[in-house]
């Protein structure tokens, strides 16, 4: 077996005889050995290093580069960057990475190894399960892979090279995965700036994995809501109570929400434009958290029921700005403790909104939807009666082990019962409920067009049903956010379930024209105690 072969074949049974072509693994020894051996040292010399390899490595198809990746190279390493980084990056930090995606191959055994010999290891031992290991997690396919540090940045490595193959990517609903887009967009007009510090960001953790290998892992999970699990006429009879919200003007969701489930403002396909010319909350979050990346290569686009949850990435940046201001700043190390599969303890969770939805995201599908999105996100099925498995060659932890695939299959059974249970009112049990809040803030009310009022209102029902302790909105000083605050405060003084606030947002959503904005129908009007909704009535 190949690397050159697709995703799918390529991870699906890791077999024994992994390899790269003779070609690709000749010139990525002489690349590692250095500037002296491969005479690559500027810009321009390492676009032709990437695109001899493509050429002459036997790959089926050929692999198409951006149009400016030998103008963006050129420019970056040839006149952005001073030239003390140059040389530390040719003499050093290049040939560090061409041995990385070498030892892929290596990496890919190495993993599979050690998940046989920790499950071999239980206290209850199980059949050898495969299911933790790198393979494509398609759309409605529920989840999970576990990869070591180390292979994450071998396969940014490759990334970094342009050597993952590219002709059946559209076909799978994967995004872009090498980096010669972000390449070219340094050359292009109009993404200059930002592309060059994501860029830095980028190096950056290069520069750091090459010097001290990180030993943790990190998880990467699909979640899968059935598509019948919660309907219209369940949220409306739900009973759960309303958790608190905290709105924060200042702040941000990586430095602030530490230790909550963090919002990721995704686009259905992980990333979205982290690997090309985006530059928003989603893109900006992976260039800090660059092992985020890996899982742009097997997770597919997101259905309208999935969401993908991401445990344990790293960060190692520090930045300011946003969009085209934004800029790499230095470097930042991650203090957060690991558990015990060696995973830092910080919980991303991937959540696309709709696109451009207009006035019809008042309409009860487009609301449902959404509100099925993140519950879908915020549901911790961790914590659902199944157990949870130790770690898979991370950390300590001499805890009792169970077969990852019977968890999955156990969250799975009763996955539907602990939805029902919380959408007739009986809320989380206690064994059940997560024990992290929510990170989140405008989510999807940027280029996506969302109403900030309407979808803040909606994550707060979906964490309130989800069972979550409390949510902290960050509103990044948008005005909008501003009376958020003073209406939650409000519903919760006046002690409204999930049920009655969904019931009061359809009740906006039948209106033909929407001369009001939801806030101030919600709220009393001035001298009486009714809401502008006629059906609106005090909770108990």
């Amino acid at each position: 077996m190949s690397v050159k072969e697709d995703l799918g074949s390529l991870t699906q049974k890791l077999k024994p005889k992994l390899y790269w072509p003779n070609y690709l693994f000749f010139s990525l020894q002489t690349l590692a050995r250095g500037v002296l051996a491969s005479h690559v040292a500027s810009g321009e010399a390492l676009f032709h290093c990437i695109r001899d390899m493509q050429i002459r490595s036997g790959f089926p198809h050929p692999i198409k580069l951006a149009r400016h990746t030998v103008h963006g190279l050129a420019l970056f390493f040839d006149e952005l960057l001073s030239p003390a980084d140059v040389q530390i990056f040719f003499t050093s930090t290049l040939p560090q990475i061409a041995r990385l995606a070498l030892n892929l191959p290596i990496l890919l055994q190495s993993q599979s190894l050690h998940l046989v010999a920790d499950l071999k290891a239980a206290v209850n031992p199980s059949p050898p399960d495969t299911t933790l290991l790198l393979r494509l997690l398609r759309t409605q396919q529920a989840g999970m892979v576990l990869l070591r540090q180390e292979l994450v940045a071998s396969l940014l490595a490759c990334s970094f090279l342009c050597l993952f193959p590219t002709e059946h990517r559209r076909e799978e609903q994967l995004g872009r995965i090498n980096f010669d887009k972000l390449f070219a967009g340094v050359y292009e007009r109009g993404g200059k700036k930002k592309n060059e510090n994501k860029l830095r960001c980028l190096l950056h953790y290069f520069d750091r994995v090459c010097n001290s290998m990180p030993q943790g892992t990190v998880s990467f999970e699909r979640k899968v809501l059935p598509k019948e699990a919660i309907n219209d006429a369940i949220w409306g009879s739900s009973g759960a109570p309303l958790c608190p919200i905290t709105v924060l003007q200042e702040g941000c969701i990586e430095d602030d929400g530490r230790d909550c489930l963090q919002v990721d403002f995704a686009n259905r396909l992980l990333g979205g434009g982290a690997l090309g010319d985006g530059c928003v909350q989603e893109e900006i979050r992976f260039m800090i958290n660059p092992e985020l990346i890996a899982g742009m290569l097997f997770m597919p686009a997101m259905a309208d029921n999935e969401s993908i949850e991401i445990v344990g990435a790293e960060r190692y940046s520090t930045h300011e700005g946003y969009g085209p201001t934004f800029c790499f700043k230095g470097d930042f190390h991650d203090l957060t403790l690991q558990d015990t599969w060696g995973r830092r303890q910080t919980r991303i969770i991937a959540i696309d909104a709709l696109d451009l939805p207009g006035e019809n995201q008042f309409h009860s599908m487009p609301m449902l939807r959404e509100l099925k999105k993140a519950y879908c996100g915020f549901l911790d099925t961790s914590s659902m009666k199944g157990g949870q498995v130790a770690a898979v060659g991370g950390g300590g932890g001499g805890g009792q082990k169970s077969s990852v695939s019977q968890r999955h299959k156990k969250n799975q059974e009763h996955l539907s019962q602990a939805i029902f249970e919380a959408s007739c009112g009986t809320g989380t049990s206690t064994s059940m409920r997560p024990i992290v809040g929510i990170a989140t803030g405008n989510w999807g009310c940027g280029v996506f067009g969302g109403n900030l009022e309407l979808k803040s209102l909606l994550q707060w029902l979906a964490a309130s049903q989800a069972g979550r302790p409390y949510v902290l909105y960050f509103s990044f000083k948008n005005p909008q956010a501003k009376r958020l605050q003073e209406v939650a405060d409000w519903i919760l003084q006046e002690r409204w379930c999930v049920g009655e606030l969904w019931s009061i947002l359809l009740e906006y959503g039948k209106q033909s024209q929407f001369h009001v904005n939801l806030f101030d129908w919600i709220m009393p009007q001035p001298g009486t105690q009714l809401c502008s909704s006629q059906h609106y009535h005090k909770a108990g």
